[in-house]
C-alpha cells in the first residue's frame, strides 16, 4: 500500500493488523483483542443457517448476549479473531462459504476486512468517496475495489469517524 500519513510515513504497518468493532466501533489492535461471532439458527432441514458475523473486542460489553440469543432458539458461534487470520484462517472461511453455514455476502465481508490491505479502514468511508467521484469502482457492487481505490479512500482527510481512544478501556468512533 502506497497511502502515507502527513509526515509522510507509510500506512501500512499503521493499518496492519488494525481492525474496526462492530459492537463499539473501537478500534481492535491486535488479534488477541478481537472475537469473531456469529447468530446460528437450526432450520427445518436440520442444518445450522448463521447470520450476523462481526468482528468484536474479547468484552462482555462488545460480545453477543448468549442468554438473549438462545431465548430465540439461537445458538452463539465463535472464535478468535486470529484464527481467521493467514492462510488456515481464509480457508475457513472459504469453507463457511462452501458449507452455507453462514450468509455468503456477510462471510465475503469478513474475508475483505481481514485479509485485503487497508479495506478495514476504508470500508466505512466508500460511499462517500463514490458520491465525492474519488472513486469509481471498478469491479461489480459489493464494494469490490481494487487497491489503488482502497489507497485513494485512505489517502483523502475525512476529518469525522476518526478512531479515537476513550479512558475506561473503552473505543469508539467519533461521531
Amino acid at each position: 500500500m502506497s497511502v502515507k500519513t502527513k509526515e509522510g510515513k507509510a500506512l501500512t504497518k499503521k493499518l496492519e493488523n488494525t481492525w474496526i468493532c462492530d459492537a463499539c466501533g473501537g478500534s481492535i489492535k491486535n488479534a488477541s483483542e478481537g472475537w469473531s461471532q456469529w447468530i446460528g439458527y437450526e432450520g427445518p432441514d436440520g442444518k445450522w443457517k448463521g447470520q450476523g458475523f462481526r468482528l468484536v473486542h474479547h468484552r462482555m460489553e462488545c460480545m453477543y448476549d448468549d442468554c438473549r440469543i438462545m431465548k430465540g432458539e439461537g445458538s452463539v458461534f465463535d472464535m478468535p479473531l486470529g484464527a481467521l487470520l493467514g492462510p488456515d484462517g481464509l480457508m475457513y472461511l472459504l469453507a463457511l462459504i462452501d458449507a452455507g453455514s453462514v450468509a455468503t455476502d456477510e462471510v465475503l465481508d469478513m474475508i475483505k476486512r481481514l485479509h485485503i490491505p487497508g479495506y478495514e479502514q476504508a470500508r466505512r468511508y466508500f460511499d462517500r468517496a463514490i458520491d465525492k467521484e474519488l472513486i469509481r469502482p471498478e469491479l461489480w457492487p459489493g464494494y469490490f475495489c481494487y487497491q489503488k481505490e482502497i489507497d485513494t479512500v485512505l489517502s483523502h482527510n475525512w476529518n469525522e469517524g476518526v478512531l479515537i481512544e476513550c479512558s475506561n478501556d473503552e473505543s469508539r468512533a467519533a461521531a
